[in-house]
């Protein structure tokens, strides 16, 4: 059962360093945020631009998240 499940949804995220990223808490400040998700982004492999940002500002508290998607996106590496 365990095998058509990863065949069919892929491996579980509850251990990988994506899922990591997706629940990382902002507890301070940005610059705290920005650098302690580096650290972990640092250690996956090939994750693209879109999935960096998504994680980045799925971290991000609402007022802040409103603020950065309102400001034009570049195309340059996170």
């Amino acid at each position: 059962m365990r095998a058509c499940l990863h065949l069919r949804f892929g491996p579980p995220m509850q251990g990988t360093r994506l899922a990591k990223l997706a629940r990382h808490p902002f507890t301070t400040s940005v610059q705290d945020y920005s650098e302690r998700y580096n650290v972990v982004l640092c250690h996956e492999r090939d994750p693209n631009a879109r999935q960096k940002a998504q994680l980045y500002m799925g971290g991000l508290p609402e007022h802040i998240r409103v603020n950065v998607e309102m400001h034009p996106h570049r195309t340059s590496k996170l």
